[in-house]
């Protein structure tokens, strides 16, 4: 077996030079792949939470003419035309006592999942999941909203957005580089 530094010895300085080379341009070459992998996750997750955020606006918005829980389980073609072409895009609502009023999507979130993400204040609360029933990652944003302005009757804004097709892009970008 030849040892490393014989072998170092018998190599020209122009090949170790070159060798040297490579190996820092391949080093510097996945330092600038994984940054921009990351700036790709963190751009993506910011225009999810923006937009999660201007869902609860118009959920707030809606609510504001609805002075009742009746009138908020009656409203549900309304609700379905507030979400239409948002695939991956799940409304939950849920009065005081985690009675659900409004589902529209294909997913809902327990009671026992929920109450440790709902928010302390009037803002918006973002959180990333992981959805063990359906095993696909998830942003999860809860806020409080109050039907016609009324506090006493606060109704919980639950919605979800599958960040599964984020991954696959992510997955693409790294077979890319």
């Amino acid at each position: 077996m030849i040892r490393l530094g014989a072998w170092l010895r018998r190599v020209s300085i122009t090949a170790r030079l070159t060798v040297l080379f490579g190996l820092a341009a391949c080093l510097v070459l996945c330092i600038i792949a994984l940054h921009l992998y990351d700036s790709l996750d963190g751009q993506l997750k910011a225009r999810d939470e923006d937009e999660l955020v201007g869902k609860v606006e118009l959920v707030r918005h809606l609510l504001s003419d609805m002075p009742s829980t009746e009138a908020i389980r009656s409203a549900s073609r309304r609700w379905n035309d507030a979400f239409v072409g948002h695939p991956g895009l799940s409304l939950n609502l849920f009065d005081r006592d985690f009675h659900l009023l409004v589902r529209t999507g294909d997913r809902m979130v327990s009671r026992a999942k929920l109450e440790p993400l709902l928010p302390a204040t009037d803002e918006p609360r973002r959180v990333d999941w992981f959805n063990v029933e359906t095993g696909r990652p998830m942003h999860l944003v809860t806020a409080w909203a109050y039907p016609a302005g009324q506090r006493d009757r606060a109704v919980i804004v639950v919605l979800m957005l599958d960040r599964s097709e984020h991954g696959e892009l992510l997955a693409w970008h790294l077979r890319q580089t």
